[in-house]
């Protein structure tokens, strides 16, 4: 296998984490807006605001941060560059089966 499709490979392994991440992250976010709102529905919309957010700011330092550090050499076959590129990669690799190990 060529280094391009190693490098590709390894996008999209990365591009599979942070879909993990975005899964448990939202669960349990919405997780502690559901228990807060029992308490305090006020606070809970505060912090559905705040978490919303962080979220949005992890969203754009995860971009920022795969596109530095994607080998120089091979930003050519990248299609993908931005938050919404990202996640229609990741549908694509679950749904089309492009994904094998």
């Amino acid at each position: 296998m060529e280094m391009s499709q190693h490098v590709s490979r390894a996008a999209d392994d990365c591009l599979i984490l942070i879909g993990e991440v975005v899964y448990k992250v939202s669960f349990v976010d919405q997780l502690m807006y559901k228990v807060l709102h029992q308490v305090d529905s006020e606070e809970a919309k505060i912090l559905r605001n705040t978490l919303n957010e962080n979220f949005e700011e992890w969203k754009r330092s995860t971009v920022t941060n795969f596109l530095e550090k994607y080998p120089q050499h091979y930003k050519w076959h990248l299609e993908e560059t931005d938050w919404e590129g990202f996640m229609d990669r990741l549908t694509d690799i679950y749904t089309k089966g492009k994904y094998e190990k």
